[in-house]
């Protein structure tokens, strides 16, 4: 991500016309803020952890069959209502996400997520 941001941060600072007239690096610098849209983490664009995390499961773990999208919908359901914890989804998505690619991760993180939410009482259909 760095490699992305660094060159379009540097040409917004050097090739500013602020810049040319003077104003101090450290200034242009500080305008740059976590909440700039050229340093967004979101993939949505959208300020809703519970959507952003879904999104993220999308895009990384893919689910395919339609069973591992409805899911996903079901766990999504489950964290608005407050019965899953985001942060379990959250932990079984890291995990997940560090097998290699080239093997299908969502069985991992279905199954993990599975055995994790039973361990507090919690059913997922």
């Amino acid at each position: 991500m760095l490699r992305i941001l660094l060159p379009a941060l540097l040409m917004t600072l050097f090739l500013s016309p602020d810049i040319s007239k003077g104003a101090d690096i450290s200034q242009k610098l500080a305008s740059f803020s976590p909440k700039s849209p050229c340093f967004s983490t979101h993939i949505s664009g959208i300020d809703d952890p519970i959507t952003e995390l879904v999104d993220q499961i999308r895009f990384i773990i893919k689910p395919g069959t339609p069973s591992e999208k409805t899911f996903l919908t079901n766990i999504e359901t489950m964290m608005r209502q407050g019965t899953l914890s985001t942060k379990m989804v959250r932990e079984m998505f890291a995990w997940a996400k560090g097998k290699p690619a080239n093997i299908a991760r969502f069985p991992y993180f279905e199954r993990g997520l599975r055995v994790r939410a039973a361990r507090v009482g919690v059913v997922i259909p």
